[in-house]
């Protein structure tokens, strides 16, 4: 791989690092959220929803941690 393919690597990697912080800080507002929902709420729908979002982040973070894992093999 040339320098400049290497590079443009690089730079996608810091980018979804970024996006990774910024869904992991989200998801812990979310959570703080939820927790702090009184109990008739958090056991309804609205709970079920929250819980559902922090579910998709969840699955977000672990997909863009795959993506890292996978780019950084070829800078090896």
């Amino acid at each position: 791989m040339n320098k400049e393919r290497r590079s443009t690597i690089k730079r996608a990697l810091e980018q979804i690092g970024d996006a990774r912080a910024t869904i992991e800080t989200a998801t812990e507002e979310e959570r703080d959220y939820y927790d702090n929902m009184p109990e008739s709420i958090r056991d309804g729908s609205k709970g079920d929803e929250v819980l559902d979002t922090i579910t998709a982040m969840e699955t977000a973070i672990t997909e863009l941690e795959e993506a890292e894992a996978v780019l950084e093999e070829f800078l090896e």
